[in-house]
C-alpha cells in the first residue's frame, strides 16, 4: 500500500521536501515505517528515538499498525524556548 508522509522541520529540509510517498507491505507498523524512511532520509538517523510520529493528526506509538488512507506525520524534535 502507499503510505503518505508528511515531513516537517529538518527533515524535511533534508528530503529536499515536505511529503514523500512510499510503499509498505500490509501489516507495517509506525516503527517499520520509520526505519524504511531512514534509509531514504540519512538526516534521521541519528533523530529517530527522538522523532514523533503522528497519524492522521494524532500521535501514534511505533506498534500502531499502518491502515490503507492513512497519512503519517513524521515530527522531529524541535530546538528553541
Amino acid at each position: 500500500m502507499e503510505v503518505r508522509v508528511l515531513l516537517f522541520a529538518s527533515v524535511r529540509q533534508s528530503a529536499g521536501g515536505d511529503e514523500i510517498r512510499i510503499d509498505v507491505p500490509d501489516g507495517t507498523t509506525a516503527g517499520d515505517l520509520l526505519d524504511r524512511l531512514r534509509e531514504k532520509i540519512p538526516a534521521l538517523e541519528g533523530l529517530a528515538d527522538r522523532i514523533k510520529l503522528a497519524v492522521n493528526e494524532e500521535f501514534v506509538d511505533r506498534s500502531y499498525e499502518i491502515q490503507p488512507g492513512d497519512e503519517v506525520a513524521v515530527i522531529p524534535p524541535m530546538s528553541g524556548g
